[in-house]
């Protein structure tokens, strides 16, 4: 997206070039030297200060980061916006920081599953694995239909060892959705520790 919005941008940037050269290409036939000094200066402004913008547009959108943070900034009501800022800070490591924008997402909108799986992928990563399996149920009593739902519950079970309960939430996720490849494989490893080769194998 942000190559094509620098192409049309570029595209603008040269058209509005193109038509102060014919209005130059006339001023120069009809008007004094003063007139077009002046002119002159007045394009050269207009060009720098175009070109620091787009300088400064393309260090924002080059960086996942700093691009969704802008996006808070310029709609600060919209919960995908602090998602997303929230999924890049954890990405580059910044835990504390993707806390508090999830939160935020949060806030605007409570049962945005997106928001509460991320949340529960931040505990795992904070150590927390009690708040994972929290968010995660959260997620699912918001968004029972959504399957990816039920497969967060269930990795968040099996890390507590609860391996029942873990399979019964595989299981539901590709009940939901039969093309859930990892939920699948996740019921086949841990029918596997139970011995139950035939059922292992019915998941693979």
């Amino acid at each position: 997206k942000s190559s094509t919005i620098g192409q049309v941008t570029e595209r603008g940037f040269d058209s509005l070039l193109r038509g102060y050269d014919r209005t130059l290409q006339i001023i120069l036939r009809h008007r004094p030297a003063t007139m077009v000094a002046f002119f002159v200066v007045l394009v050269a402004t207009v060009a720098t200060a175009l070109g620091a913008a787009t300088v400064a547009r393309n260090a924002v959108w080059n960086d996942d980061y700093q691009l969704w943070r802008d996006a808070t900034v310029k709609a600060p009501r919209n919960p995908r916006a602090w998602l997303n800022a929230g999924y890049a800070a954890m990405s580059r490591g910044d835990l504390a920081d993707a806390e508090r924008l999830l939160l935020e997402a949060r806030r605007l909108r409570p049962c945005y599953a997106y928001v509460l799986m991320n949340l529960s992928a931040l505990a795992v990563r904070t150590g927390d694995l009690a708040g994972s399996l929290r968010w995660a149920d959260e997620a699912v009593r918001c968004n029972p239909d959504l399957a990816l739902t039920h497969y967060y519950r269930a990795a968040a079970l099996e890390r507590f060892g609860r391996t029942d309960e873990a399979l019964a939430a595989y299981r539901e996720t590709t009940a939901i959705d039969g093309q859930h490849a990892d939920a699948w494989q996740s019921q086949g490893r841990l029918l596997e520790r139970q011995e139950t080769w035939g059922d292992a194998a019915a998941a693979y």
